[in-house]
C-alpha cells in the first residue's frame, strides 16, 4: 500500500484540530508537571497551534519548526497579527538550524514517528536542548509481535478523527526509548494514553498483526 504525504492534509488539520483533544488533554497535564519557560522549540509544530498555550504556559519565547511550507503558512494566516515572542522556521528535523544549547524545552506533538532517521533526529533536539532541559512530547508507539521487526521504519497509514490517511512510519517505543538514551537523554517517564482519534488506514496488510498505541514521553538532557 502505497501513500505519499499530501500537503492538503495540512488544510484539513487545520480545520478539523478541535477533534484531537483527548491527546492534548495528557500532553498539556504533563507538560504542565514539568513546567515550561524560558526559549521552547515547537518541534514539528506544523501551523503553531500550540505555540500561544506554551506562551500562556510560560514560555518567553517559542520557535515553531516544521519541514510543512503549507503548515507555517496556515500559521502565518491564522495569526491575526504578527506576535512578537512566536517565529515560524522551515527545516527539516535531522538539522535544526539553531545553535547547541539554545532551548530550555523541546515540545513535540506526534511527529518522530514521520521522520525516517528518528535517532539522527533525537540527536539534534539533545544537541539545542540545554543541560538538564527537557523534550516533552508524543509519538506513534506500534506494537510489534516476535518476529515482525522487519516492519520497523516501514510505511504505516494512519487516519486520524475520521481525515485521509496519511503515511507514518512504524516506530516502536523501545527503539525510541533507546535512541533517546544513546542521544544522551535521560527517559524520565514513559506512558500510553488512549488515543481514540488514531486508527490503521482500510487495506493496510498489517492490520491484524500490530497494535498502534500513543507514546507520551518526558526526558531530559544529561
Amino acid at each position: 500500500m502505497k501513500l505519499e504525504y499530501k500537503e492538503s492534509f495540512a488544510d484539513w488539520y487545520v480545520h478539523n484540530r478541535a477533534r484531537f483533544t483527548p491527546t492534548n488533554a495528557a500532553l498539556f497535564s504533563t507538560l504542565q508537571k514539568v513546567g515550561v519557560r524560558g526559549r521552547v522549540l515547537d518541534y514539528g509544530g506544523g501551523d503553531g497551534c500550540y505555540a500561544e498555550r506554551l506562551i500562556q504556559e510560560g514560555a518567553d519565547q517559542v520557535i515553531v519548526l516544521d519541514a510543512s511550507f503549507p503548515m507555517l503558512q496556515a500559521g502565518k494566516k491564522r495569526q491575526e497579527k504578527e506576535v512578537s515572542n512566536i517565529f515560524f522556521e522551515a527545516a527539516r528535523g535531522e538539522r535544526i538550524p539553531h545553535p547547541s544549547e539554545t532551548f530550555d524545552l523541546v515540545f513535540s506533538n506526534f511527529c518522530l514517528h514521520y521522520i525516517a532517521h528518528s535517532a539522527q533526529a533525537i540527536r539534534e533536539v539533545c544537541r539545542v536542548l540545554k543541560k538538564n532541559g527537557a523534550f516533552v512530547g508524543t509519538v506513534s508507539d506500534v506494537w510489534l509481535p516476535m518476529g515482525s521487526e522487519s516492519l520497523e521504519d516501514s510505511t504505516l497509514p494512519l487516519t486520524f478523527a475520521g481525515g485521509p490517511p496519511v503515511p507514518t512510519l512504524v516506530k516502536t517505543g523501545q527503539r525510541i526509548r533507546e535512541e533517546m538514551r544513546a542521544a544522551g537523554l535521560r527517559v524520565v517517564s514513559w506512558e500510553l494514553p488512549p488515543n481514540p482519534t488514531a486508527a490503521m488506514a482500510e487495506g493496510y496488510p498489517e492490520r491484524d498483526k500490530i497494535r498502534i498505541r500513543s507514546g507520551l514521553f518526558v526526558a531530559r538532557k544529561v
